[in-house]
């Protein structure tokens, strides 16, 4: 178990290792012609797999060869995209381990991926669709999935976040995402709406209470060998693993009548990961782009977005823009507050005109009130010398003083 150990050991993100492994031991049963007999792998196949992952060293194989019919073989059989993440992840695998590629091989192998993009026939979430999900969810599917809606974050990132990460003081709540959880390394902060809030904090309330009795159902699975034990530390907002947030969607989806395949490659039509797209696609009806993508973690964006605002200024921006995000809120009142939103920023951008156009008029009333006076002044001058008996001729202006006085 050595070598699969001290190869995912390089890599921090649970998520990737979880990738890694399950694109390794897709090679070793390719290699050995291992059958599955289901999707998902029990605990004393993936110790078979792992064993035979020290084996496949100890055999001296032609390491080039191995790798590249294991790229043929997924022709036909497994999406592009995929085809090339579990080409890429077994490539370095390989090489970690010693394996000798030439740039030769390599251009061969990579020249019989299959081509072209994800396959996968995917269905947009809208808000009538989520809505019919969240109807067959408990407390904590639904703060799960309204949270990924409002924030962007990726589910890799959102089972991870801890109880500190979240600052409900804050309006609107936001959440700080550790370099630790994320894709690229890279920390940031996003935000959630009021809807989110609300259902976070009912499910905080009795976390505790699930805590408890996932540790008690746990107990009895690792008593008879088909669990590990779980960390009664577990500080997380959700204390679960990805395949089981994957199982509540599932199952949501089944109840909801949305639970759909795609013909071609099998996978569901209807995808947890759909909720990231529904955010950035909502929120970019008002946002300005580069905010929704920092909010999301794109990283040329994530760096733009941050040299040009502070987090607060960003969480100002969000909370304009937040009812955009709203799941329960009916759609047509929805649209009407969006247009209210819209009318009311037109007013206040007329407003702001209009306060320009009155505060010149008010200069120019000065300037002209000014200029009156000083003909008073005149008039009041032309008058005194004519009634001390003097010309008007003897008017002249006075530099020092700033003004007409008469003569002696």
């Amino acid at each position: 178990m050595a070598i699969l150990n001290d190869f995912l050991k390089i890599y921090s993100n649970q998520s990737t290792m979880v990738l890694y492994r399950s694109a390794i031991f897709k090679f070793i049963e390719f290699v050995y012609e291992i059958p599955r007999a289901n999707i998902r792998l029990t605990k004393d196949e993936r110790v078979k797999l792992e064993k035979m992952t020290n084996k496949y060293f100890n055999d001296e194989r032609d390491i080039s060869k191995d790798l590249l019919n294991f790229v043929v073989s997924m022709n036909g059989s497994t999406p592009p995209k995929s085809a090339k993440t579990y080409y890429g992840c077994v490539k370095e695998f390989l090489l970690f381990n010693g394996g000798e590629l030439s740039h030769r091989d390599l251009k061969m192998i990579k020249n019989k991926l299959p081509r072209g993009g994800a396959r996968t026939e995917e269905i947009d979430l809208d808000i009538t669709i989520i809505n019919q999900i969240l109807d067959h969810m408990d407390v904590k599917g639904k703060a799960l999935v309204l949270i990924l809606a409002s924030s962007g974050m990726r589910i890799g990132e959102a089972l991870q976040i801890e109880l500190d990460d979240i600052n409900m003081e804050t309006t609107p709540v936001s959440i700080h995402i550790r370099g630790d959880y994320t894709k690229n390394g890279k920390q940031r902060d996003t935000f959630i709406s009021k809807e989110a809030k609300t259902t976070l904090e009912e499910w905080i309330k009795v976390r505790e209470s699930y805590l408890v009795s996932a540790q008690n159902r746990n107990n009895g699975l690792v008593k008879s060998g088909k669990g590990r034990p779980k960390n009664e530390n577990d500080n997380r907002v959700f204390p679960f693993s990805y395949s089981v947030a994957e199982q509540m969607w599932k199952n949501a989806l089944d109840k909801s009548e949305n639970l759909s395949y795609d013909k071609s490659t099998g996978r569901k039509k209807v995808r947890i990961h759909a909720l990231r797209k529904f955010f950035r696609s909502h929120l970019a009806v008002g946002c300005s782009l580069d905010i929704v993508e920092a909010l999301m973690g794109h990283e040329g964006y994530l760096t733009d977005a941050y040299r040009r605002y502070n987090t607060k200024q960003i969480g100002e921006i969000y909370l304009k823009y937040e009812h955009l995000l709203y799941i329960s809120m009916p759609e047509d009142i929805l649209k009407l507050k969006s247009e209210f939103t819209d009318q009311l920023n037109n007013t206040n951008d007329a407003l702001c005109h209009n306060r320009s156009q009155v505060e010149t008029l008010i200069a120019e009333n000065n300037a002209y009130r000014d200029r009156l006076d000083n003909v008073e002044e005149i008039l009041n001058t032309i008058v005194d010398a004519v009634k001390q008996g003097r010309s008007p001729d003897n008017i002249f202006f006075d530099e020092n003083e700033g003004k007409l006085i008469l003569g002696k």
